[in-house]
Order: C-alpha cells, then sequence, then structure tokens
C-alpha cells in the first residue's frame, strides 16, 4: 500500500540565501551601469547628429568641394588620442603609491609619451628615502610596468631642501 499523501497548505516562508542576495544586487548594479552606459552613447549620437546636420547646409552651400585641411584632422587625432588615455587607472595607481608618502611626496608632473607608451612623473619628496619609497609602491602597480628612477637632486635654494626627482616606467595602454 502506498505511502499517505502529506499537504502542508500552511509552509513556512523560504529564507533567503546570501547567494541570491548577492546575484541580485550585482545584477541590478550591472543592469544599472549598462543604462547608464546606454544613455551617454545615446545623447552622444545625438550630439554628433546634431552637429552634421548644422554643418550640412554649409557644405551643401557651396557647390564646390570642401577643402580638408589635413593637419586639423591630424591634430583633432591627436587629441582624441591624448583624451582617450586610461588615466583614471594611472591617477589610481599614483594615489595608492602616494597613500603612505601623502606627507612626504608631492606630484609635480605627468608626462604621457603614447607612441612609445611610456609616462614621466616628476616629483618632489621631502627626503630621498621618501623618494625610493614612493617608486617602490609604483613598481607593485598595475598600470605602470618598470618605473625607474631616471634622476634626483637636493634643491638648495629652498630651506626644507626637499629632493626633486624624475621617473619613467612603462604603461600598459589598451590598444
Amino acid at each position: 500500500m502506498p505511502a499517505p499523501l502529506e499537504l502542508d497548505f500552511v509552509a513556512t516562508p523560504r529564507q533567503f540565501s546570501l547567494v541570491g542576495v548577492l546575484a541580485l544586487v550585482l545584477g541590478t548594479a550591472a543592469a544599472a551601469w549598462t543604462v547608464t552606459d546606454y544613455r551617454e552613447l545615446s545623447l552622444q549620437s545625438v550630439l554628433l547628429e546634431m552637429e552634421l546636420d548644422s554643418a550640412a547646409p554649409r557644405i551643401r552651400g557651396t557647390g564646390r568641394s570642401v577643402e580638408v585641411d589635413t593637419r586639423a584632422i591630424a591634430d583633432a587625432t591627436d587629441a582624441v588620442r591624448e583624451l582617450s588615455l586610461p588615466w583614471s587607472q594611472l591617477l589610481d595607481d599614483l594615489e595608492v603609491a602616494g597613500e603612505e608618502s601623502s606627507q612626504d611626496v608631492a606630484l609635480l608632473s605627468i608626462e604621457p609619451d603614447r607612441e612609445k607608451r611610456r609616462v614621466r612623473i616628476g616629483a618632489e619628496a621631502r627626503t630621498l628615502p621618501a623618494a625610493l619609497a614612493f617608486l617602490q609602491q609604483l613598481q607593485s602597480a598595475g598600470t605602470l610596468e618598470y618605473p625607474l628612477l631616471d634622476n634626483h637632486k637636493v634643491r638648495k635654494d629652498i630651506r626644507e631642501r626637499p629632493v626633486y626627482f624624475e621617473l619613467t616606467a612603462d604603461w600598459s595602454l589598451p590598444q
């Protein structure tokens, strides 16, 4: 004889699992990020279309071919390349390196060279060991590869005698 069938119409509610809640939060964050990116790209597309529409009558109204200023195009291309550098990653790495020595090191300049995939950094430190500690922190950064101290000098013209130093590093840029 088969076992009797038990029906429970007043079951206790299920508890939320940590994995389920985490998946829900991550999924919501990913969806919000996607929507934000979509809106930004849509806005850029609309702005480009408006710019193209405003330029079209000028181009059509001349009745002759438009002369292309190759130098202006090259300058614009260079500007776009400079703006597309992953600055946030580099600045994050510099910030992490400077956390321990924030009172001892001041960044003065950051000069990227996109073609050589290098970055030159100029800074001042209170002491040479502080400068070397900053360099050591940068060596463990993810964006910079092989940071090396190029030169340093003690600034005798300033009363505190800080150490000015320059370093270069290979910058891992996206292709």
